[in-house]
């Protein structure tokens, strides 16, 4: 299985394990108060591995657009999810879930193809398939009375999913050189943003204290930690695999929630959901089957210079033949003297002459 699938398949689980926590916080406490413990967890962790992980801020200057696409790619979630509560509160919470979920994953496909990705025919079948499973996992059918939702809360779920996707999309933009840090600096706005509609809200005590007990606290922390693991997968994601194949995957997250409440809270498995899981499943072994690994290169060609081998000299019969030193071999070099220790002449050096004198009487 491709790399880039496999970090997208996980950060659906840790999105759809997040969820499934914080729904169970939110029934003890505030949905405000729930998501701001949530992100302000998620944000200690992330910065903590950003610390361990580098690049060290202190040392080395990031780029201020990795960090501005994460500054947009948070605000972007937060604006999603007030637009998704809005219209949860407005109409049934089936259509609303299925026209965010659909939205959410074809935005990133069509934002793909723009930014230059040629996905395969089989990619693209498996893209298409995976959309279809994510309707019907998120989506339940409506009972006779309950009423359609207006096209007001239609727009608000189609405005969320907009939203929603231009997270994933910003995050695209990102470098790998910048680590986690752009997913830190997204969940920091995010929690400044949650934060101040938190305290500008009129919560009450109620509210305050519910989110300050025990359990409801453990499960926003949970909620949270698992939320950021999922924001870092899906940024490992993107930056090794093709954003309209990898932000699909991811948006599979729904399946995960719905297999956890049925697991701990005995909820019903409908068909749809059922029908919807397994659709999910081919698509993404039609998606894994059929997308192949690849490394970044280097944006020039790498030339490689061929060895050099010497050109054989060819000895032409004009040429003269090739003058030897002379050595003079004539003179003799001068005898050791073993009792003085003085050294032999050079090779070549004239012996000195001895000159005899002859005395007669």
């Amino acid at each position: 299985m491709n790399l880039a699938i496999a970090f997208a398949l996980g950060s659906a689980v840790f999105w759809g394990s997040g969820d499934f926590l914080g729904g169970l916080a939110s029934r003890t406490a505030s949905s405000i108060a729930t998501t701001f413990m949530a992100q302000a967890a998620g944000l200690v962790g992330l910065l903590a591995v950003c610390l361990v992980t580098g690049p060290n801020p202190f040392v080395r200057t990031l780029r201020i657009t990795d960090i501005g696409w994460g500054v947009v790619a948070g605000l972007s979630a937060v604006l999603g999810l007030g637009m998704f509560y809005e219209a949860m509160g407005r109409g049934p919470l089936g259509p609303v879930a299925s026209v965010t979920s659909v939205v959410s994953s074809v935005v990133p496909v069509a934002a793909g193809v723009l930014l230059g990705e040629r996905p395969s025919t089989r990619l693209l079948t498996g893209v298409g398939v995976a959309i279809v499973g994510i309707w019907l996992v998120a989506g339940q059918r409506r009972s006779d009375n309950e009423q359609a939702p207006s096209g007001r809360t239609l727009a608000l779920a189609a405005a969320a999913g907009i939203f929603f996707a231009g997270y994933l999309v910003a995050l695209a933009q990102t470098s790998g050189d910048s680590g986690l840090w752009p997913v830190a600096a997204g969940r920091g706005a995010a929690t400044g943003a949650i934060g101040l509609v938190f305290l500008g809200t009129r919560i009450g005590s109620h509210a305050l204290g519910a989110a300050s007990e025990r359990t409801s606290r453990s499960l926003s922390i949970g909620a949270g930690v698992l939320d950021a693991a999922a924001n870092a997968l899906y940024a490992l994601a993107v930056r090794n695999g093709m954003l309209s194949v990898v932000a699909v995957v991811a948006s599979m997250y729904p399946a995960s929630t719905v297999l956890l409440a049925r697991v701990f809270l005995a909820e019903k498995l409908t068909r749809r959901r059922g029908a919807g899981m397994a659709v999910g499943m081919g698509a993404v072994a039609v998606i894994a089957f059929g997308s192949t690994v690849t490394m970044a290169l280097p944006s020039a060609p790498v030339e490689f210079e061929a060895p050099v081998t010497p050109e054989a000299t060819t000895v032409q019969p004009s040429d003269p033949p090739p003058q030897m030193p002379l050595i003079d071999f004539g003179s003799e070099p001068a005898a050791v003297d073993f009792e003085t220790g003085s050294q032999p002449a050079p090779l070549g050096t004239p012996a000195p002459r001895t000159e005899e004198f002859v005395t007669f009487e």
